[in-house]
């Protein structure tokens, strides 16, 4: 029997082999190519104002300790000034410690992390085979029904108006994923980039604290 199209019913299934249309393929490993990241510039920063942390505590606290033997003092108020000397080396540390925390390290890690798994989604979505894989399941699904449906002439022209548009949808796809890897990977790669430097940032603080 004639299809609408012209095409009998044989010459329609073979057709559409799926081994016609040539598969997409995994997505590509994003990660594969990331460049080894360096340590921030804020993650420096913050290690050189820690390295100074010590020194500028004992630099402030200096003034009253050496005020405390430099000048004639009764036993008290030589004490005072020792005292003030000892909390002054911990309230600078500790004020300098406050302004580096590695909490900050922790937000940054954590925010880069939620963007990577949102980007990777996205990549294995729009560049993955999946789209390609179901539509192809769905044309040997139809595949079948229609050699289920041997003497329903009626069914056989549905089943075949279905087999057609799928099979014209297959290469479709096909080049929407490719055009899809193209577009995406750029932000993708420097995505994953942002996370690496994150975890390295965080690594490192949480190491040298």
């Amino acid at each position: 029997m004639e299809t609408p199209a012209g095409h009998t019913g044989a010459g329609l299934m073979s057709q559409a082999a799926p081994i016609a249309i040539a598969h997409p393929g995994p997505a590509p490993d994003i990660t594969a190519a990331a460049a080894k990241p360096k340590l921030s510039w804020f993650a420096r920063r913050t290690l050189w104002r820690r390295a100074w942390r010590g020194p500028m505590a004992l630099m402030l606290a200096v003034g009253p300790a050496g005020l405390a033997f430099a000048v004639e003092l009764p036993p008290i108020g030589r004490l005072l000034l020792l005292l003030t000397a000892v909390v002054i080396l911990l309230l600078v540390r500790w004020a300098l410690r406050g302004t580096q925390d590695v909490t900050r390290f922790q937000v940054r890690e954590r925010e880069a992390r939620a963007l990577w798994q949102a980007a990777l989604a996205r990549w294995e979505a729009e560049a993955g085979p999946r789209r390609f894989d179901t539509k192809r399941a769905e044309l040997e699904k139809l595949k079948d029904w229609w050699r289920t449906a041997a003497g329903q002439p009626e069914q056989r022209i549905r089943i075949e108006s279905a087999i057609r548009r799928a099979f014209e949808e297959l290469p479709l796809i096909a080049n929407q994923i490719q055009v899809a890897r193209m577009a995406l990977r750029p932000s993708t790669e420097e995505t994953y980039e942002r996370l690496l430097q994150a975890e390295l940032d965080l690594e490192t603080m949480s190491r040298k604290r």
